[in-house]
């Protein structure tokens, strides 16, 4: 077919065969005409420059993932090892990280750990990656890690790192279903100190949760203890049996009363909202005032 182009630049069988398309009077290869739509071949397709620009660094982030997974790896194994010179350097090179792309293998592995002291030093690299992934992981770990000072270092810092929006998560984990998270939350907000988070914390200060009452044994009695302090009996023969109760949230009240400047309405959600929707009247913001 080259030879008969060369006779005949135009023999369109000829150019057709080779894979050229008549372009208003112009045959051009594939590759020209996609060129003139804008379009790259990549990977075997064409795109756009800029996708192709995000599928590069798609890749890139890909393998640097695996790249940071398989040095954490050693590095962990090299803490805990039997050989001293090894440990200090892990622990020296973990220490220094402070790549963002480090955060999602390094948050898979401080959500694993199970050793004190190797979690408290990947909390301390994860609070000073900015990446959401280490933020979020310090925000579920200052909620649900059952070593309450692993929990407390976690908000601290969070809180040192002065993240903007790091009241949300603890909002929103103010209608969880488990009692004890209502009240770390509030606790967490309470150090935060967001003013905003005053009306979602009246909402909370008095939750409902479901609670297995009962000894589940026929002719046994069981107490239920109120969160008034009174105390419910039930009487045997029907087994134990899950109802919904409503629960009083020390921690939230206590919330409130720090951010209200000690304002104290007790459980009585109804005051608590009046008091808030007099205080917007007598202080109303000024839309302007970022403007």
């Amino acid at each position: 077919m080259a030879r008969v182009l060369e006779l005949d630049p135009n023999h369109e069988d000829a150019r057709r065969a080779l894979g050229f398309q008549n372009r208003n009077g112009q045959w051009l290869t594939r590759e020209e005409v996609m060129a003139a739509r804008g379009l790259v071949l990549y990977d075997g397709k064409y795109h756009t420059r800029q996708h192709v620009e995000l599928l590069e660094q798609a890749k890139q982030e890909k393998l640097t993932d695996a790249d940071w997974k398989n040095q954490l790896k050693r590095w962990r194994r090299w803490l805990t090892g039997r050989r001293e010179d090894r440990a200090a350097e892990a622990h020296q090179a973990i220490r220094a990280i402070r790549d963002p792309a480090a955060a999602p293998p390094l948050v898979e592995m401080l959500l694993a750990e199970e050793d004190p002291a190797v979690q408290r030093l990947l909390i301390e690299v994860a609070a000073r990656l900015d990446h959401p992934q280490a933020v979020e992981a310090l925000v579920e770990l200052s909620l649900v890690d059952p070593n309450p000072d692993t929990r407390e270092e976690c908000l601290d810092h969070l809180i040192e790192s002065g993240r903007a929006g790091l009241a949300g998560p603890y909002v929103r984990a103010l209608k969880h279903a488990d009692n004890p998270m209502v009240n770390r939350a509030a606790e967490a907000l309470q150090r935060i100190g967001s003013r905003d988070a005053v009306g979602p914390l009246i909402d909370a200060l008095v939750t409902k949760h479901k609670i297995v009452v009962g000894s589940g044994t026929r002719d046994q009695h069981s107490y239920t203890f109120t969160p008034s302090g009174g105390t419910a009996m039930n009487f045997g023969g029907g087994g134990s049996k899950t109802v919904t109760q409503s629960v009083e949230n020390p921690a939230v009240l206590a919330a409130l009363t720090k951010l209200t400047g000690g304002m104290n309405f007790s459980y009585d959600q109804a005051a608590w909202r009046r008091w808030l929707a007099a205080d917007a009247k007598a202080h109303p913001i000024d839309i302007r005032r970022d403007q």
